[in-house]
């Protein structure tokens, strides 16, 4: 996983996953997740994307390759349904 996020200039050498915790969900309007285990938590954020994704453990690095893009597609996604866009507020 470090060297197929390298590939797209994400830097993650030293780094290890964080556990979601009832601070870090309380401070959040929106949640994605990729793993089922975390979708059985109860969420109180105002959206929850679970996005069930294969695990990349014995995955070649096309394989991890691509994983990592269909979650980056879906991260692209939730961002544009997010962002507000010109117009949007005029009636």
């Amino acid at each position: 996983m470090v060297q197929a996020m390298a590939g797209v200039g994400i830097g993650l050498s030293g780094k290890t996953p964080e556990q979601l915790t009832g601070e870090t969900i309380g401070e959040s309007d929106v949640v994605g997740t990729t793993s089922s285990a975390q979708a059985c938590l109860v969420l109180p954020v105002q959206r929850h994307d679970d996005w069930l994704s294969e695990d990349i453990t014995g995955k070649d690095l096309d394989g991890v390759h691509a994983i990592r893009d269909a979650i980056r597609a879906r991260v692209e996604r939730l961002v544009a349904d997010l962002v507000p866009r010109p117009g949007d507020d005029e009636q």
